[in-house]
């Protein structure tokens, strides 16, 4: 369970865990959900897993599921608006959420009018929105009892269909939901000792209701119909600095982390809401004849993820609501089941007997290869570059290094970036002071299903195989733009022999291979390593493979003429490698005819892995001249690439790379000298006043030539939807 805790200092809630920490994660993710900056003050109501919040002075109405990360956006209730504007009343924003996922997947905003017009009447007037329905309905229901003359509290509590909630007058009113009654009773020992209002709310599918008599406080529960966690007998005490917990059958009190109701407890909830997200999530949708307007927001989420990357990118330029749709929702979800785009590998080019190594790059849809996509990153990256300065590739970007003081380049050939990774100048200075030579590898830890941000590894020293039982890292975050270094114990004796110059990463976890067969893990959120012995380690005499496929780490490595492939269970606890494929290198080399004559596979090419498929049960194998994929369940071997003539690949096994396209912006500052060498673009960039959808152009921008190309597809579908209030502006850098 977690509990909204209001900050009175910042005016913000905060969200309170089982630990004594404040979760600041939960509070960010509802910031990105509302489209407005929200104080405590606007959330209204917490109940089974969904948050109620309000904005502005016509009450405008949001709830939210922090858990699906979904935020439906409530229609106003116009014809309660016209009334209290014709009677020339302000309409009060408290209401209140009626939920529980037991029942129904749908939901209720009860929104009570007037609730400060204390008047005799005897009558009380509710306005209840359904999801089911998605219409607001008025009810006027009589309520005979003296709670006219004080106002009520500003909390409720649900349950069972009904609603609870306190007065000033010390009585609980009932409100019947399905039958549209109310019930006043008077709370227990109202009229003889009891001063303050108490407090309601729900354990064990009771209504309880708690208040104190001198030193002793009681609590009661409502016997025949039905802030405390619903499944323990456990009550929340708090102060100015802490929450306490007391359990009751054990007498326990512990501190879990000021007014009273200034805490919402909250239970995670996996229904997905049922409902239009806020209104500027992504498409104006003024003109309902359009065909957009027709359409349910997950259809079109889904119809988007569907294009091809370039034209997902390209559809951030319709306005700034696209552009968050694109960035936020349909990016982490395009890159799940993204396929394989392609290799970069290590080639050969034998000219006048001299051997050239340089960066190429192989389609998985076979041909030839694409030397627009090296050329694409020669124009983007400000030195020329050869294959030694590519160090490594995680899913759509791809870092390089330039340099003997390691300036690092993270790069997206989809959108045609290049960011400049600020230089680590305190190592730097450590490195000259101790008389080293620091050393250039270093890894890309990046997902963006997890986050748009990604981080850049720098392992120290990797040449300097001590006894000192520690691992040294640099971390460049591009959330804060900062390095920071890390000291990780490793008590394995994996110090003696070098490590692989190769990186895998894989939910938070870098994982490298050492000579000495062991697998190291290095935890980026807790900073802590661990080695994993490798499996059949007394029988292998290389350090085999390792790679991510259908989301776990696998291990590849041959012992005699059978090539085994393992994976990674329970995050690499002791025992935990499970055998997964073993394959005949025999039947693989002699059985498999390309008929392709200069395709020569020795038997050497089969021994051992090139590359995974991330989203499938492929593996591949290389040979000098030819990429090869091989199918385990259908038992297939097909060539996907052949080289050209006069050209060869490599042959080593850690010189493929694969490569998905990203659709990911990446956040940085580009390389100053590409300024002089790209040519003067165009840029669209979001016009941040409110209602207005701006193009701004600008003269040079090196940077975004796929923004620059969709120019004219933005334009075309800005016309086509009829957007309003468009405006250019023209700005000379």
């Amino acid at each position: 369970m977690l509990s909204f805790k209001i900050d009175s200092t910042l005016n913000m809630p905060h969200v309170v865990a089982g630990a004594p920490s404040v979760d600041e994660g939960v509070v960010d993710s509802l910031s990105a959900l509302l489209p407005f900056k929200f104080t405590c003050e606007d959330l209204l109501h917490s109940c089974n897993g969904l948050l109620l919040f309000v904005t502005g002075s016509v009450p405008q109405y949001y709830v939210c599921n922090p858990l699906t990360k979904k935020c439906i956006e409530i229609p106003r209730n116009i014809e309660r608006e016209k009334l209290a504007s014709d009677a020339g009343k302000k309409l009060h924003c408290f209401a209140a959420l009626a939920f529980n996922p037991s029942e129904s997947s749908h939901y209720k905003v009860v929104r009570f009018n007037y609730w400060t017009t204390y008047s005799s009447n005897k009558t009380v007037n509710i306005d209840v929105f359904s999801s089911d329905t998605d219409e607001w309905v008025s009810h006027k229901i009589p309520l005979d009892a003296p709670v006219y003359g004080f106002p009520w509290h500003r909390h409720v509590v649900y349950l069972n269909g009904v609603f609870y909630q306190l007065t000033r007058t010390r009585h609980l009113l009932q409100f019947d939901l399905n039958n549209s009654s109310a019930h006043a009773m008077e709370v227990p020992r109202r009229r003889d000792v009891i001063h303050r209002y108490g407090f309601v709310g729900v354990s064990c599918d009771r209504l309880h209701y708690s208040n104190c008599i001198g030193r002793r406080l009681f609590v009661w529960f409502l016997k025949d119909p039905g802030m405390v966690d619903p499944n323990s007998e456990a009550f929340y005490f708090g102060c100015s600095n802490a929450i306490l917990r007391y359990h009751v059958d054990s007498s326990a009190l512990e501190v879990v982390y000021p007014r009273q109701y200034s805490l919402f407890t909250y239970s995670p909830c996996v229904v997905i809401l049922k409902g239009k997200i806020r209104s500027d999530s992504f498409i104006p949708r003024q003109n309902d004849c359009h065909l957009w307007s027709k359409l349910c927001d997950d259809l079109v989420i889904e119809i988007l993820c569907r294009l091809p990357a370039k034209n997902l990118i390209r559809s951030k330029c319709v306005c700034k609501l696209w552009n968050r749709l694109v960035t936020h929702v349909c990016a982490p979800k395009f890159s799940t089941y993204n396929p394989l785009g392609g290799f970069f590998y290590r080639g050969e080019k034998n000219a006048d007997f001299r051997y050239r190594f340089y960066l190429e790059y192989a389609s998985c849809g076979g041909g030839s290869a694409d030397e627009r996509v090296v050329e694409s990153l020669s124009a983007l990256l400000p030195f020329k570059f050869t294959f030694k300065d590519f160090i490594h590739s995680c899913n759509g970007l791809l870092l390089f290094v330039a340099g003997s003081l390691q300036q690092y380049y993270v790069c997206n050939p989809l959108t045609k970036q290049c960011i400049e990774i600020p230089r680590n100048i305190e190592r730097e200075k450590l490195a000259i002071d101790a008389g080293k030579k620091l050393q250039c590898f270093a890894a890309l830890a990046f997902n963006p299903c997890e986050s748009s941000h990604y981080k850049v590894v720098s392992f120290n020293y990797w040449t300097t195989y001590s006894s000192n039982k520690t691992a040294n890292i640099d971390v460049f975050s591009s959330e804060t733009g900062e390095w920071i270094s890390h000291t990780m114990p490793l008590d394995a004796p994996v110090h003696e022999l070098p490590w692989i110059r190769h990186a895998v990463y894989l939910n938070g976890m870098l994982y490298r291979l050492t000579r000495s067969k062991y697998l190291l893990q290095f935890d980026l959120n807790n900073f802590n390593a661990h080695a994993i012995e490798a499996p059949k380690r007394d029988l292998i005499n290389n350090c085999g493979f390792i790679g991510v496929s259908c989301d776990r780490l696998h291990y590849s490595n041959h012992v005699g003429s059978t090539l085994f492939v393992w994976f990674l269970e329970d995050g690499g606890k002791a025992g935990s490698w499970v055998l997964k494929h073993s394959i005949s290198i025999d039947d693989l080399c002699n059985n498999y005819k390309f008929g392709c004559p200069w395709i020569k596979c020795p038997r050497a090419t089969f021994g051992r892995l090139w590359a995974l498929d991330p989203n499938s049960e492929a593996i591949y194998f290389g040979c000098s001249n030819a990429i090869l994929r091989y199918h385990v369940d259908s038992s297939a071997l097909e060539v996907v690439y052949t080289t050209e003539s006069g050209k060869e690949i490599y042959p080593q096994q850690y010189s493929l790379f694969t490569y998905s396209p990203c659709v990911v912006i990446l956040k940085g500052t580009p390389p100053l000298l590409c300024q002089t060498r790209l040519r003067k673009d165009l840029l669209i960039s979001p016009d941040h006043q409110e209602g207005q959808y701006g193009l701004t152009f600008g003269f040079p921008i090196p940077n975004n030539v796929v923004e620059y190309e969709a120019l004219v597809v933005g334009l075309e579908l800005v016309v086509t939807m009829k957007v309003g209030n468009l405006k250019s502006i023209l700005i000379l850098n």
